[in-house]
This record gives C-alpha cells, structure tokens and sequence, in this order.
C-alpha cells in the first residue's frame, strides 16, 4: 500500500482561511478511501517513510515549500494573486528573494493542482513549468443548507445584533476583494433603501491593519458606520444561518483563485450577485446576475433590479442550488486521488 503525506499549512493564518478549509475537507473525504494511507502531518514532520507529499498550500513570498525534496511532491497552487497586482502586494527585496527560490521549488513538482481554469493559465503564464497541471475545482460542505428554523434565525440575529434586511460578503480587504468598491456601491443605494444594510464577514475586516484603516475611512466619510457591520470568527453554524437570513450576497473580487464562497450562498438559497471574472464564471449558473467589477453602477443596477423583482430572486435561488450540487469535497477528493495514482 502506498503511503501519502499532507501538510498542515504553515502560516497560521491559512489555517482558518480557504486554504485551511481546502485541506481539512480534502483529507477527510481522502480518509474515506480504503487502500489508502494517508497522514495529515507537520511540515516539520519525518517524511522519509512516504511515498508521496502533498503540500496543499502556496505562499510565493513566504517558505512555504521546500527547495529540495526527497520524495515525489504535489503542491496545490490556489492563486497567484499577489503577483497578478504586485502594485497593491509589495513584497519588498526579502519578499522577491523568497519568490525566486519559491518559483524554482513549483518548477521541482511531480504534478501541480489548482482550483481554477483561471488559475492555471496564471500559473502558465508567471511560473512557467513544464510541470503536470491539473484543474481541481473545491467543493461546499454539506453543512450549507437552507435553514428552515425561524427560531435558529432569530437566535442568530440576536446573538451578532443583526439588522432585519442585509446584503452579505464574506471575505477580506485585500485589494482583489474590492471592499471599497462594494461599499461605495452600497452608497449608491442607501439613501433609497434605508431598510437594506450591509454586512461584511472575515478576519480583515476587524484586524488592525492598513487596509482596514482605509476601508473604515471610506465608510466614514460616507457616513455609513450605522449601516455597515463587520464581523469575524463566525462559528460554521452561525456562517450558515447567516447566509440564510441575507437578502443579497456579493462577490465584487477583481480576482480570485476560486470564489468558495459564492458556493455556499448558493446552498443555502441566497440569491447572488459576482463581478464578471473567470474563476466566477466557471462556478455560476447561466442565470447568474454579473457585472464588471471596475464599474459600481453595473453593480448598483444589479442590486436594484434584484431587490424589485420577485421573480428573478426566485430563479436565482433555484439555479443556484442546482449548481451548487455540483460542487462536493467527495469529488476534489476522487479527482485529486487520480493524480496521486498517475504518480504512484
């Protein structure tokens, strides 16, 4: 029997993120195999007795995955959006340093994995190995449903104080999120409809950090501290029974590896709303309401016409659950069996 080793990412952050849920999800479907031994280790685990090592996590600016292996690697690049916008994610000489020695490591891969055909052609394009690439789109857990419990609701919007009628996003301030475009769209719109707030979920949105400083000044300036809310460290009960009480989720990214979760509004029945980018189309229904990311009032209509239109709302949430089915951790995992066995 072949043996299989996964690491556990190593910046803590990434555990929490999608990067962590991918490798959580991926090894416990994996698990379910038989006949396969698989061991989700440290990075600063003994790895000589495996077979295969699988590293389900990149960082270009960070040593994330070794130079020298001693054993066949897989890595799975989610992204390389930092190097998409290097204006927006300077790394500074160390940072630039660390990405030469991280590009040479892919380049030493016996395969490359990576959610998106997006994300492939970036991958192509700035790395540009001769290396095995393969499109393994995420699933949604099956913990995203539709919640039928008016009292689990009612508990939740106590619980975080949340407003009766909201537009969700779940996500970060990084600038490929595009935050400030979503706020200032929301600005377009408030005055009208002053039952409707916004809601913004993820760990930057209440860090300390210069983008956030930035986002809150915006909001500021606006004069939309009182309807504008921002939260983080959302147990998965309460993410799902958010996800149902919204009104509208929106992704507004410029760019994404994936777009995870836009998968799970769409399996708990909210309607969506997703900037126009590739990794987005490859995961949205045709009925899908999008819109260029590089123009609010695309969004600002979008968001109108949804909010007045029963019927529309109605077909959203119908083909946004028959697409969402299509989407299980069970078939990362079967899909990233296949690699595995085409080295083995």
């Amino acid at each position: 029997m072949k043996s299989i080793a996964l690491i556990n990412p190593t910046i803590i952050g990434h555990k929490w993120r999608g990067t962590g849920i991918y490798t959580q999800n991926l090894y416990h479907e994996l698990k379910k195999i038989n006949d396969l031994q698989l061991d989700l280790l440290s990075v600063n685990d003994i790895l000589k007795d495996y077979d295969l090592i699988h590293y389900p996590f990149f960082d270009p600016f960070f040593l994330t995955y070794p130079l020298i292996k001693t054993r066949p690697a897989v890595i799975t690049i989610h992204d390389l959006i930092p190097l998409k916008f290097p204006q927006q994610f300077q790394c500074g000489i160390f940072g630039e340093i660390k990405w030469q020695i991280q590009k040479l490591s892919v380049k030493g891969s016996a395969a490359i994995i990576t959610d998106s055909k997006a994300s492939k052609n970036d991958i192509e394009k700035i790395i540009g190995c001769k290396t095995p690439i393969y499109t393994i789109p995420l699933g949604v857990g099956s913990d995203f449903t539709i919640i039928k419990s008016d009292d689990i609701k009612l508990k939740t919007k106590k619980k975080y104080s949340l407003p009766d009628h909201f537009i969700l996003n779940v996500g970060d301030v990084n600038y490929n999120k595009n935050s400030e475009g979503l706020v200032a769209a929301f600005k377009l719109i408030a005055d009208k409809y002053k039952h409707l707030d916004l809601l913004l979920i993820g760990k930057g949105f209440v860090d300390s950090t210069q983008q956030l400083n930035n986002l809150k000044s915006l909001i500021n300036n606006f004069g939309l501290e009182n309807r504008i809310y921002r939260l983080a460290n959302i147990n998965l009960d309460d993410l799902v029974t958010i996800y149902n009480l919204a009104d509208i989720y929106i992704q507004p990214s410029f760019a994404e590896g994936f777009g995870l979760p836009i998968l799970e509004a769409m399996s708990c029945g909210c309607p969506v709303i997703a900037s126009n980018i590739e990794s987005h189309l490859e995961i949205l229904p045709d009925e899908a309401l999008i819109f260029n990311p590089n123009n609010i009032k695309d969004l600002v209509s979008l968001i109108e016409k949804l909010l007045t239109t029963a019927e529309l709302k109605k077909t959203l949430i119908k083909s946004g659950l028959i697409q969402a089915k299509k989407f299980t951790w069970k078939t990362t995992a079967k899909r990233t069996l296949e690699v595995y066995e085409s080295l083995l």
